[in-house]
């Protein structure tokens, strides 16, 4: 097969370390590193939030990241607009904003109903390849693992999922992954294969839901954020984003 099979573990780079953009998360989780594994999960009606996104640009635009984001459900137009608007309505250089995007992200979507999932894995890692990111963020990743998993190859499945990611661990680039909680068994599943877990939840205030976090770092013990402060978290980081470097 045209990707490259991983025969050991690596270690991710301890001697680098990106700092989390809002003090809850620095408290809970304190940084990461390049070839670290992070899964990000969100109720299946709720989709990817606008903070959720936020919360990303501000971590890659801090550190100057080269990043990558696969798309597994919407077209890269709808998501780099949004992006751009998001950051327009918060940052003060709102004429380079656009520029930054273009030379920082590359938007790529993948209809994973189109392909095998051996073709997916191969359509990725020519665009790994092609692009050499710092950052890959999997938009989508429960759509890929419902639509092509079965009994009949759900191990090579496994063990192709398991490769890459330790490839991406090698390469030293940090990987996200982004999906919607759709059972206990997948989602154990995500969380077992990453060093970062973030599980977004809302909980019932009146007639309101406010958002809640769970969070496990490899190594720690598990915490919650109150919704006191997921909010303080996002607000820190529009705050961060009003001040963003956009060199």
């Amino acid at each position: 097969m045209p990707y490259e099979r991983v025969g050991r573990f690596e270690e991710v780079r301890l001697n680098v370390e990106y700092d989390l953009p809002c003090k809850p998360l620095k408290k809970y989780i304190n940084h990461l590193h390049p070839g670290h594994i992070v899964y990000v999960e969100y109720p299946a009606e709720a989709r990817i939030s606008d903070n959720v996104i936020a919360t990303l640009l501000n971590f890659t635009i801090k550190h100057n990241l080269k990043t990558l984001l696969i798309a597994y459900e919407q077209p890269p137009r709808m998501l780099s607009e949004l992006m751009s608007l998001q950051l327009k309505g918060v940052a003060e250089a709102n004429e380079r904003i656009d520029e930054l995007l273009k030379k920082n992200l590359l938007i790529v979507s993948l209809n994973p109903a189109s392909m095998s999932f051996s073709e997916l894995m191969v359509n990725e890692s020519k665009l790994l390849k092609e692009f050499k990111p710092d950052v890959v963020v999997f938009g989508g990743v429960d759509k890929v693992w419902m639509i092509h998993t079965s009994k009949e190859f759900e191990t090579l499945q496994r063990s192709l999922l398991l490769n890459q990611l330790l490839m991406l661990r090698r390469l030293g680039i940090l990987t996200i992954r982004l999906g919607s909680s759709i059972n206990e068994e997948l989602s154990n599943f995500f969380s077992s294969l990453a060093d970062v877990v973030v599980k977004i939840g809302y909980v019932r205030d009146g007639n309101t839901y406010k958002p809640e976090a769970y969070i496990w770092r490899k190594g720690r013990d598990p915490k919650v954020l109150t919704s006191d402060q997921v909010v303080s978290c996002y607000e820190e980081v529009f705050e961060g984003l009003k001040h963003a470097n956009l060199t």
